[in-house]
């Protein structure tokens, strides 16, 4: 995502570039319900990443979801047709927990970048 993301920041403003990398990373999936929530993620990673400046923090949430979404799916494996979307929505309270203290652990070391209000 981040090379994707860096293409088509040449060609387009940051916020379009984030939307358009995240579609594109639930498209990668090829499945229509992690299309969904991956489209989704991909967008909230792509703005961590360009907040942050670090894909560091992109790659640390993604490990989180998809080790909260093995472990969740190991668990619950009899209850995963009934309850699959509560697994997907306990992944992303998962990686947003991780982005989250990524943000305090980056806003602790001083470093903080605003998305811009023209950009083109």
């Amino acid at each position: 995502r981040g090379l994707i993301f860096r293409e088509l920041r040449n060609v387009m403003p940051v916020v379009p570039a984030i939307f358009l990398q995240g579609i594109l990373f639930g498209l990668f999936h090829m499945n229509m319900l992690q299309f969904m929530y991956a489209s989704v993620l991909g967008v909230i990673l792509g703005f961590a990443a360009y907040w942050s400046g670090s894909l560091w923090v992109c790659a640390i949430a993604h490990a989180a979801f998809n080790s909260i979404n093995i472990a969740l799916e190991h668990v619950s494996e009899r209850f995963l047709d009934r309850y699959e979307f509560v697994i997907v929505i306990a992944s992303v309270v998962g990686a947003l927990a991780s982005i989250d203290a990524l943000y305090l652990f980056r806003r602790k070391a001083g470093g903080r970048r605003a998305l811009p209000e023209q950009d083109g």
